[in-house]
């Protein structure tokens, strides 16, 4: 059964990388691609061109994003920052902060 869903999982993933409205990549978070990220409640980290966080939870991402400007859409996707040690991190005043979770 995990199989399965590791290959559902997989194939879909692999299908929404290949879906977009035209092959422009865009380089930096500007225009479009920056309203959208903000409607969503992410937040650009300056000096840092492709990093984001949520502005809730202050998680950071790498921010990947094709658009088009003939048709107005914007696919974006997110994958975590994950730091040299190997933790997910947040963006708190300014520094990167691992979170770590210690198993009780």
């Amino acid at each position: 059964m995990k199989k399965r869903i590791i290959l559902i999982v997989v194939i879909l993933l692999t299908l929404l990388c290949l879906n977009s409205c035209d092959s422009e990549e865009s380089t930096t978070i500007k225009g479009k691609d920056k309203a959208a990220m903000d409607t969503a409640g992410f937040q650009s980290i300056k000096d840092y061109e492709y990093l984001v966080y949520n502005s809730d939870t202050k998680v950071i991402y790498y921010m990947f994003s094709t658009s088009s400007d003939t048709n107005g859409c914007i696919y974006s996707y997110f994958a975590p920052y994950i730091s040299e040690n190997g933790y997910f991190c947040r963006y708190d005043d300014g520094r990167f902060v691992e979170i770590i979770h210690e198993n009780n």
